[in-house]
């Protein structure tokens, strides 16, 4: 077992305790990810499934407590398609995910089933997400390109070493204005025990901002930054490109 190979729980753990240590007492966010994989039933697409999308997303504005943000993600880039589409859905913390869900059990019943008529769900896995560089948050994603790539943690790797070298990478984002948000996403309940570690994410808001966040990337020398600063902590392969789109939520 890997160094940093531990459970959901006590990944979230290690992660408070550590960032509380190391940036003078501040816990880092970490929020909750769902994602649903669903294929569609015979005589459905997505026109269906963006009707009873559209019906829920007024739903949630009424009846959710906490913020809940979902998006629709489908395949761009691809050698594998193990479902037709994903549901991907956001809130602050896990507890907050735990009052969504008793919610949702409580009253969502009648638009459960036509989201079952429609696309039917396959997969259901829980991850915990992590921030590591974004300069516009306070822009809202739009819809675009999210870039997947699954990590293993290296022998002797530890957070503060991560940490660090996180903190270097996002200065030199922010210092050649790359456009693109980075994310990583930890595995809890219902994911593959075989699957990596973590899957780190990139957001752009549409394609040709992340075609000119690869040129300047590579023109002002990123790749070999990203080996000097990643190559004794990490081991990462690159995954499928997804399209997503926003479908509104609770805020």
């Amino acid at each position: 077992m890997k160094a940093l190979m531990i459970s959901g729980i006590a990944l979230i753990l290690s992660l408070f305790a550590f960032t509380a240590v190391a940036d003078h007492h501040s816990a880092p966010m970490i929020g909750g990810v769902e994602v649903f994989g669903c294929d569609f039933e015979d005589g459905k697409d997505m026109d269906d499934f963006m009707k009873v999308a559209n019906k829920w997303n007024k739903f949630a504005g009424k009846n959710f407590s906490k913020n809940y943000e979902a998006h629709l993600m489908t395949h761009y880039y691809f050698s594998d398609r193990q479902a037709d589409a994903y549901w991907v859905g956001f809130t602050d913390n896990h507890h907050d995910m735990g009052i969504i869900a008793d919610e949702w059990g409580a009253t969502g019943s009648k638009l459960q089933a036509e989201f079952d008529a429609v696309c039917p769900a396959k997969s259901h896995t829980e991850h915990a997400w992590m921030k590591v560089h974004n300069d516009n948050e306070d822009q809202p994603l739009n819809g675009g390109l999210v870039d997947f790539q699954g990590c293993r943690f290296q022998e002797g790797a530890s957070w503060e070493k991560l940490m660090a070298a996180d903190a270097e990478m996002s200065a030199f984002m922010t210092k050649i204005d790359q456009h693109g948000s980075v994310y990583r996403w930890f595995p809890m309940n219902g994911t593959p025990s075989d699957g990596p570690d973590f899957l780190q994410l990139t957001w752009n808001n549409n394609a040709s901002d992340r075609g000119e966040d690869i040129v300047k990337f590579v023109a002002n020398g990123g790749l070999e930054l990203a080996n000097s600063l990643y190559g004794s902590i990490l081991v990462c392969k690159d995954g499928p490109t997804m399209l997503h789109r926003p479908l509104g939520g609770k805020e």
